[in-house]
């Protein structure tokens, strides 16, 4: 494995032994893949609609490495086989076929010297299977688009990987292919690495402890408040506190309601109205709108598995991760609950109670009582 002419990450050449595996003779294609997002009920992936990637026979792309295991494991479970993304170390020797040393699956000849090479991939990739496979039978081997391994890339693990059957580092860090566009193939068996599934999981923890602590914090700031302040606009132009919480408990409802398998943004849901509060509002109906959002925020995080981190949902149409959903929300609501603290302050002035560490008290923070501090609320008197 390996090249002494290539890049730093590609070196030291070094002898490698995998053991025997079965391996798809062509990358997987759009008609495959439309079977898998039919029976998952899940999102395309982008490029889906282009006319340029969206032939049956062209290989899906754009897909993230985390969707491109969720299509092995949902093969698996079709078929009663054990399918999964190969490591590199095993592409690379299907890859190579009988040509040992050799820089390409073809030779050493440079790409752009093939035959034809000036008229393929000029607006997308070619169908699977047109150019001759290689000598194990293994179409598209290096060319058409790029696929996802199994491994984690780290540089300079060559130098120290093993000589039979390398898995790849354990650390977690950029993924082996660079570009939007990978596919993948499926190979046969082996367990795919614990840390994927581990660090999702801490991801899906991560994100409800801070959403509970905004919560918590907004809800700090408002208790500070009488019923007048908790109405009151600054100025024309600004939003009252209830209207906030209005905003931020209605636009909670649109995006968790069904998050998996409808768009964030709702048919029955009037974003214009959120911020108009009538007269004959009471605060008690506005906070229990505000407790209804957040119910089905956690309870919708509560329902995540570690795999769906990686599926695709809309908002309003566009395609976000769910990662990519769950940050946009927690940015989102970071910042209104932020004006809501700022809001909360400005009226109580002089009677503000801080809700994190007072002006002039980090050092008595960082070397007296941190006891004494806390998210939400500041304890004076310990």
């Amino acid at each position: 494995m390996g090249c002494d002419s290539g890049q730093d990450n590609e070196q030291p050449v070094h002898q490698v032994w995998v053991d025997a595996f079965l391996l798809a003779p062509c990358q997987v294609t759009n008609a495959d893949y439309a079977r898998f997002l039919r029976d998952t009920r899940s999102f395309p992936p982008p490029f889906w609609s282009d006319p340029n990637f969206n032939h049956p026979d062209h290989p899906v792309v754009g897909l993230s490495w985390f969707e491109a295991v969720r299509y092995c494991d949902w093969l698996s479970a079709q078929t009663g086989r054990r399918f999964r993304l190969p490591t590199e170390a095993e592409w690379e020797r299907a890859a190579r076929g009988s040509r040992e040393g050799a820089l390409f699956p073809w030779g050493d000849a440079p790409p752009d010297t093939l035959p034809g090479y000036a008229d393929r991939w000029k607006t997308g990739p070619e169908p699977v299977a047109r150019a001759a496979p290689n000598t194990f039978g293994l179409y598209n081997m290096c060319d058409n688009v790029h696929e996802w391994c199994a491994d984690w890339y780290v540089p300079g693990y060559y130098a120290v990987s093993p000589e039979r059957n390398p898995q790849g580092s354990r650390a977690i860090g950029r993924s082996q292919i660079r570009e939007v566009q990978s596919t993948l193939r499926c190979y046969s068996p082996l367990q795919l690495g614990f840390f994927v599934t581990e660090l999702a999981s801490d991801y899906l923890n991560e994100i409800r402890r801070q959403l509970r602590g905004h919560k918590r914090m907004a809800e700090s700031a408002m208790a500070q408040l009488g019923d007048k302040d908790f109405f009151t606009a600054i100025d024309p132009e600004s939003n009252s506190v209830a209207v906030l919480v209005k905003h931020i408990a209605g636009n909670a409802r649109s995006r968790f309601t069904d998050f998996l398998t409808t768009d964030g943004e709702k048919p029955d849901r009037f974003r214009d109205q959120e911020f108009e509060i009538s007269n004959n509002t009471t605060r008690e109906e506005v906070m229990r709108w505000w407790e209804e959002g957040w119910s089905q925020v956690f309870s919708t995080l509560d329902s995540l598995r570690p795999e769906d981190v990686s599926r695709t949902v809309t908002i309003r149409q566009e395609p976000h991760t769910v990662m990519q959903a769950l940050n946009r929300a927690l940015a989102h609501y970071a910042q209104h609950i932020g004006q809501i603290v700022f809001l909360s302050k400005h009226l109580r002035s002089s009677e503000w109670k801080t809700l994190t560490i007072p002006r002039g008290k980090s050092e008595e923070y960082k070397s007296g009582n941190p006891k004494g501090f806390s998210r939400g609320t500041y304890n004076s008197k310990t």
